[in-house]
């Protein structure tokens, strides 16, 4: 986009038939600010109930902004200022009948480093469950634990040493997968995934990115920091984001078909294209 130039209208494109049901979650004319900077601007978006929207773009563009905007994580910063509506099941987040507790709850956080407490494996589960209240019996908690380990892939190999601290016995990619569990504990709707595989080798990429599209069966995933050879595996649908906005949402298989914007058409262009080697 050129200096002074128009920015491009919100395109979402969606064939006859494919258009999602209601979302979980709708953004209207969200603009978001802190002290004199513009984090968010205009943005109109829908997030399903289930499956990975992956929100795509160059570096600031805003992704993990919205993110944490739909969390309410910003609350307690005094230089925030929010515009517009965010709606979770029809309702107002910020509504008189909301509460913030309560609706952080609904939000597991996964991000691009570990972040592991330094207990045993199941204590650090334990500790999320009990965080977010949903710890039970100890019986029932031993149970959550070893179904959060399965989702993840870790149950077969953690199950015989769960009193173990996670830096002494997992690597890399099985500490995120951790970071995964530990966020699945809470029992939450969305999963929030901030650039969840940076760093890691290709093999650990692919074993998380299986994990991933087997929790979109029943949660809600959104995905930021992905690279485009990931989103076009992993994602449903796709928001292109740009200079604190959403510029393009589309199901995946139609936007990297193609997308319906000049700004997207040069972004997917600069990262070469995004399919897969060999799809």
């Amino acid at each position: 986009m050129g200096q002074g130039s128009k920015p491009e209208p919100n395109i979402v494109t969606f064939p006859s038939g494919a258009r999602p049901g209601p979302p979980l979650i709708r953004l209207e004319g969200v603009t978001l600010t802190q002290g004199s900077r513009r984090l968010l601007e205009g943005i109109d978006l829908d997030i399903p109930r289930t499956g990975i929207l992956s929100l795509i773009g160059p570096a600031g563009a805003g992704q993990t902004s919205l993110m944490k905007a739909i969390a309410r994580l910003h609350d307690g910063d005094d230089r925030i200022r929010l515009q517009g509506r965010i709606l979770m099941d029809g309702r107002d987040i910020h509504g008189p009948d909301s509460n913030g507790v309560t609706h952080r709850r609904r939000f597991g956080w996964c991000g691009s480093q570990p972040d592991h407490l330094p207990i045993s494996i199941f204590e650090n589960l334990a500790y999320g469950a009990r965080r977010h209240g949903a710890g039970g019996s100890r019986a029932g908690l031993a149970r959550h634990v070893e179904t959060c380990l399965t989702r993840t892939g870790l149950w077969a190999d953690l199950r015989d040493r769960l009193d173990q601290t996670a830096d002494a016995v997992l690597d890399d990619g099985q500490q995120r997968r951790l970071g995964l569990a530990r966020a699945l504990a809470g029992r939450p709707d969305v999963l929030l995934l901030d650039d969840p595989g940076q760093g890691l080798d290709p093999v650990a990429t692919a074993r998380l990115g299986e994990v991933l599209l087997d929790l979109r069966r029943d949660h809600c995933l959104v995905l930021a920091g992905a690279s485009l050879v990931e989103a076009h595996r992993l994602a449903d649908t796709v928001a292109f984001m740009q200079g604190g906005r959403v510029i393009e949402q589309a199901p995946a298989r139609v936007f990297f078909g193609g997308p319906a914007t000049e700004a997207a058409r040069r972004f997917v262009a600069a990262q070469g294209q995004g399919r897969p080697s060999g799809g």
